[in-house]
Order: structure tokens, then C-alpha cells, then sequence
């Protein structure tokens, strides 16, 4: 467990039962921010009987790489993937179902003395979700389905945040903070990059739950889906995110 007694040792890193742990988990105890953007994209099947789920989960991620350098040793951030690390808890198609797409780095713009490297990754999610169903009920009218991603709080879920998003162009998707309100651009890479602003992390840090309504009324397999929303729990850090979607 990693507590507030810190033994500095040098500038950078400091020492807890042992392990080398960087500044700013030792000094400032800070969160770490992972920006999420899941999307259902395709359906497939659904099956009472067995309670599965089928088809493809889009989620695009956005991360901070300059202040993940401060989370690893030097030149391990390179080999760190943020895709590798989540949990997705309902897939149990496994590895070939886990499929990388876009991954490429951006600057800040306009430029500044002090540069954030922002990195940015897609990863697909092609296969079978299981679901917990009441088999009483069977057969079903209506069915949530409901998926979770996570980072185990035993590894980098101690400070790692999840911070969910509209990606930037989804006329489908609309973001809402904790009062219920609209939030208007939530994609970090609109205030990083294409506004010059740096207040992005701020931005989502108000988002409680997004909804997609891109899916409301198509019928697929027998089955007619309204929206998809996922939500952040209202906790001050979030290493978890569920979204549900009712057919």
C-alpha cells in the first residue's frame, strides 16, 4: 500500500517499503489522467440462453506522455502501452479479439516553453461479452447489456484516472457533467491542439456520462437497441468506467 511517508532519496524519486517510485506519486500524490472514448460499432448476435453479447467495441484513449515519464523509469514509457493495461471485465474472446489501430503522438499548439507530448491510440474489441441475466426471465423483451473497463487498483489503478469523452466530429455523442448539463467539446485534442487551450483535464474532469444515440432504433439479429451511455462514477478518481446499451 502506498502511503504519504516518503524518504526523499534524490530529485525525481523517492523511496516506500523499497520500491523506487517517481516525484510525482511521492511529493504530490497525483492522478494520472486516461481519457476514454468507447463506441459501439457493430452488432452481431445476441442469445438469451446463454446471456452473450456479440459484435465489435470501438474505444479510442488519450493520454498525457509527458506526465506518464514521471510515472516510469526513463525510456520505459516507451514500452508502456495504456491498451495493454485495461481490463475489459465481460470480453472472453480473448487476445484475437483485442485488436490495436491508430497510435500516434502530437504536440501542443501553439508551441510553449514547456511542451506536453500527448499520445493518442484506437483499439478494436471484436467478439463475445458475456452477460449476467436473470434465466427466470427468459426469454427476454428487453435486455441491458452492460461492459466495464479497468485498471486493477493493485497495479496502475492506484493513479491512473479514467476521464471519459466525446470524440471530436461524433454528432452522435453528447457529453453531460454531474448536474445534468451539456458539455459542448470534451475531446482533449480540441483544446490541446486545435485551440491552444490547455485546460482540457479540466474540461473532463466535469463529465459524468456520455450517450450515443448512433444505434437508437436499428434493428439487428431480432433485437431493436436504443442508446449507448457509459458513466464515471462521482469519485474524486475513477479506475473504472461501465457502459450499458438496452435492446
Amino acid at each position: 500500500v502506498i502511503d504519504r511517508a516518503f524518504v526523499m532519496l534524490w530529485p525525481g524519486r523517492c523511496l516506500a517499503t523499497g520500491v523506487l517510485l517517481p516525484l510525482l506519486i511521492c511529493a504530490q500524490f497525483q492522478q494520472f489522467g486516461v481519457y476514454l472514448a468507447p463506441s459501439w460499432g457493430q452488432f452481431s448476435g445476441w442469445t438469451d440462453s446463454n446471456g452473450m453479447l456479440s459484435g465489435i467495441l470501438n474505444l479510442l484513449l488519450e493520454t498525457n506522455k509527458t506526465a506518464l515519464q514521471l510515472l516510469t523509469f526513463p525510456g520505459r514509457e516507451e514500452r508502456l502501452d495504456i491498451r495493454d493495461l485495461l481490463c475489459f471485465e465481460e470480453m472472453i474472446t480473448g487476445s484475437p479479439g483485442r485488436i490495436k489501430n491508430i497510435h500516434f503522438d502530437y504536440l501542443d499548439r501553439p508551441r510553449a516553453p514547456q511542451d506536453f507530448i500527448h499520445e493518442r491510440s484506437e483499439i478494436l474489441y471484436s467478439g463475445d461479452f458475456v452477460q449476467a441475466v436473470d434465466s427466470t426471465c427468459y426469454p427476454f423483451d428487453f435486455q441491458t447489456a452492460r461492459l466495464t473497463f479497468s485498471i486493477p487498483q493493485a497495479t496502475w489503478g492506484v493513479v491512473m484516472d479514467f476521464r471519459l469523452f466525446c470524440r471530436l466530429g461524433d454528432s452522435f455523442c453528447t457529453a453531460y457533467d454531474y448536474s445534468g448539463r451539456e458539455i459542448a467539446h470534451t475531446d482533449p485534442i480540441f483544446y490541446s491542439y486545435l485551440r491552444g487551450n490547455r485546460s482540457a483535464a479540466n474540461m473532463t474532469h466535469r463529465v459524468h456520462r456520455i450517450v450515443s444515440t448512433r444505434h437508437n432504433g436499428v434493428s439487428k439479429n431480432g433485437f431493436t437497441w436504443g442508446s449507448w451511455s457509459c458513466e464515471r462514477p462521482d469519485t474524486s478518481k475513477a479506475s473504472s468506467i461501465t457502459c450499458t446499451i438496452t435492446g
